[in-house]
């Protein structure tokens, strides 16, 4: 029974364009689904209810198979040719402080266009070069984006000095992450609110450059059942730049409001201050709790102060 609901799924299989599939992942591989391997007797009807699960699954090995033979090695091309475009000289007009990385450049339309062009079509480096004068452009429009995403998802929900701007208005976006308040924490370990967790602070632009925000989750869905986005983010060492993880803010980065009573110990308004501002005031603090804990005077700079108060 079992040989013959086999043989019967494989030849309905090759009917509807699964051949492919079939011949690279093989037989044997592609049995051993439950519905596929099951001692049940194959009737029309039963073929009819288990076809929409094998059509999925058998999608995701379609998936699979092209990141794999034909999108993987594009990807490849485009990571050598981004490293190459990166050690040139910038170019006139060029003023991103901040480049992405190759994981967001393959998700620019003109590139993904190209990683996902026809098996047949030729992919060298030279056809990525043909799309890289659109990047500063793409480039100004994925920082104004992420930058949006910060405020929105980290500053926003918890800043009282900072009432929400209008969505259109960049300039407001920007003005309000250059403020001294808006100061992030982030930790090394599993448990943000750990008390034994290391913590560190990092101010806006730096706070883009952190790692989380392109990085799989530590417990990496690698190692589960595989699926082409995960295949292409471990060749590319990363996914596009995003301030979430699965809708949720990431665990890792918390906006650090307390702040704002540092910069008005240093007679300044936390809702105006900038980081440039608190620099050129290079204020000086003691530490209170040191004196009294360690009896020693501890005299810090504001971002010292900062870091501790974490």
């Amino acid at each position: 029974m079992t040989a013959a609901r086999e043989n019967g799924i494989r030849s309905w299989m090759i009917e509807h364009g699964w051949e492919a599939e079939v011949n690279y992942f093989t037989w044997d591989f592609i049995a051993k689904l439950p519905i596929i391997s099951a001692p049940k007797l194959l009737t029309p009807r039963a073929l009819g209810t288990i076809s929409k699960p094998l059509n999925e699954w058998m999608d995701n090995l379609r998936n699979i198979r092209l990141e794999e033979t034909v999108y993987s090695p594009r990807r490849r091309i485009l990571m050598e040719t981004y490293k190459v475009y990166l050690r040139m000289s910038p170019q006139a007009g060029d003023s991103c402080e901040l480049m992405p990385h190759v994981a967001d450049v393959a998700a620019f339309k003109p590139f993904d266009d190209i990683i996902k062009s026809p098996s047949d079509v030729v992919v060298n480096a030279s056809t990525f070069l043909a799309a890289f004068p659109q990047l500063p452009t793409l480039v100004s429009n994925w920082r104004q984006k992420i930058d949006r995403d910060l405020v929105d998802t980290c500053i926003n929900l918890r800043s009282p000095y900072l009432p929400p701007a209008p969505a259109e208005e960049y300039s407001s976006i920007l003005s309000r992450l250059r403020l001294a308040v808006s100061v992030f924490a982030f930790h090394d370990d599993v448990n943000f609110f750990s008390s034994r967790s290391p913590r560190h602070m990092l101010l806006y632009p730096d706070i883009l450059r952190f790692r989380t925000f392109i990085e799989p989750c530590r417990f990496s869905h690698f190692n589960h059942t595989p699926n082409a986005t995960s295949i292409a983010q471990k060749i590319m060492g990363g996914h596009p730049w995003s301030v979430c993880r699965s809708g949720r803010r990431p665990s890792t980065v918390k906006y650090f409001s307390e702040a704002a009573s540092i910069i008005h110990a240093c007679g300044m308004d936390p809702s105006t201050a900038t980081v440039n501002d608190m620099n050129r005031l290079d204020p000086r603090l003691r530490c209170d709790i040191c004196i009294v804990s360690k009896h020693q005077t501890v005299v810090m700079t504001w971002r010292t102060a900062v870091g501790v108060g974490l």
